[in-house]
């Protein structure tokens, strides 16, 4: 009759394995064996015989396989659901790519953008990271943006013309001698508008009059943004004698 098979055996080297077999620390083997009230040498008889070693390594390599395959599908179900077998256009943009695109403009979050473009919320991440990888996607978003600036007339030309504007401003241009302000000034450079009235008693009648003014763009920061911009601050450290505050000045002479 065969020999019934001691569970024991069977429970070592379970609590091997568990313990992480031959990365397991040193005195495992021991540790089993008090554990299961039985010799250390009978501990590592039945992992001889029943060669512990090589099952644990049949495990690992069947282990690293499984996480590569896994790897590989899910790599192709990104692919799939990334792709979702939309028509790709001249650009090499499907739809939902082009979306993703439009939405990535509004918060620069890709991963929002991916998951308002209608891609998977659990993949959004990686494929809002994928997408911004690819060269069409690279091309269309840089053509978003040079639209963007042309929407908003924004170029290099548009902001030195203003400071331009700002730096050259005078008071004189607003205000005429008898301190009214003046018709069809160019009112973009106007910062603040205050208007006061009075009201004044003269044998028995009343009279109203008001008082203007007005507070232009900073010309002082303007006139630094120039001369950096030019490369002028040598000759302006060497007159600074001369600095001009950038305040606006009417100086009345009587």
């Amino acid at each position: 009759m065969a020999r019934i098979r001691d569970p024991v055996r069977d429970k070592a080297k379970e609590l091997w394995l568990e313990a992480g077999g031959e990365n397991a620390p040193k005195g495992i083997l021991k540790e089993i064996a008090e554990k299961l009230n039985v010799s250390e040498g009978t501990i590592r008889g039945w992992k001889a015989k029943d060669k512990w070693s090589d099952f644990n390594k049949n495990e690992t390599e069947r282990s690293v396989k499984n996480m590569e395959r896994s790897n590989e599908n899910n790599k192709k179900k990104l692919q799939l659901e990334e792709s979702d077998f939309e028509y790709v256009d001249d650009d090499g943009l499907t739809d939902k790519q082009r979306l993703f695109c439009n939405y990535y403009m509004q918060s620069f979050n890709a991963t929002q953008a991916a998951i308002k473009a209608g891609y998977s919320e659990k993949s959004a991440y990686q494929i809002g990271y994928q997408l911004l990888q690819k060269t069409s996607v690279k091309a269309y978003l840089k053509n978003l943006k040079e639209q963007q600036k042309s929407e908003l007339f924004i170029s290099q030309e548009w902001v030195l013309n203003r400071h331009a504007q700002i730096a050259n401003s005078n008071i004189n241009d607003y205000i005429t001698p008898d301190g009214t302000l003046k018709k069809n000034t160019d009112g973009t450079l106007i910062k603040k508008i205050t208007v006061k009235t009075s009201r004044s008693e003269f044998e028995g009648s009343y009279k109203e009059s008001s008082t203007v003014s007005i507070e232009l763009e900073d010309r002082k920061e303007s006139l630094k943004f120039l001369t950096k911009y030019l490369g002028l601050e040598k000759e302006e450290s060497s007159n600074k004698g001369d600095e001009d505050d950038g305040t606006l000045k009417i100086e009345v002479i009587k």
